[in-house]
């Protein structure tokens, strides 16, 4: 995994963690930089690359003197919360009990109508953000599809995108 440079080594590294906490191998206890240092052969510069990519993401807290900790995610009965695009795949996976391998989501204009104009406090026919996420599996056939209505005076969007640095073609 070390042989392309600090910054995608960084990279490799916070994918298989976020890999890891995706799957529940980590649930109270999430390993130092020593142990990943020594798990993954890697310089503590690359280990704290990967880990302030996942801090950034919001999947963890880093304490001084007190280690790392996973932030808690959201339960069966608790308010649904999106805090990466790894949320949005785990929370499907586990409602539809299959594996999805890709999120596709489009943002248009629309309106509210009947019980959207009712949820947002807003007259029949007001302009909304209109969200919908598609969620596929490996086979890429469809699982399900989403619709997320926002008013206007409401919505904000920020999108951080991540690349792998990968060598010069």
């Amino acid at each position: 995994m070390a042989s392309r440079g600090t910054s995608s080594v960084g990279f490799a590294l916070a994918k298989v963690l976020r890999d890891r906490i995706a799957g529940g191998r980590y649930t109270n206890n999430f390993p130092t930089e020593n142990e990943l240092m020594a798990e993954f052969a890697m310089s503590r510069y690359a280990v704290r690359s990967a880990l302030q990519r996942l801090e950034t993401d919001g999947q963890i807290r880093r304490h001084p003197g007190r280690g790392t900790m996973l932030v808690e995610r959201f339960s069966e009965g608790s308010t649904w919360a999106i805090r990466t695009v790894e949320d949005l795949i785990v929370q499907i996976e586990r409602i539809h009990k299959i594996r999805a391998h890709r999120v596709r989501q489009d943002i248009a204009g629309g309106s509210a109508a009947g019980r959207v104009a009712r949820q947002l406090n807003v007259a029949p026919g007001h302009p909304t953000v209109v969200i919908r996420r598609t969620y596929f599996g490996w086979d890429r056939e469809v699982i399900v599809v989403g619709e997320l209505h926002y008013r206007l005076d409401g919505f904000r969007q920020t999108i951080d995108l991540f690349r792998e640095n990968l060598p010069a073609p």
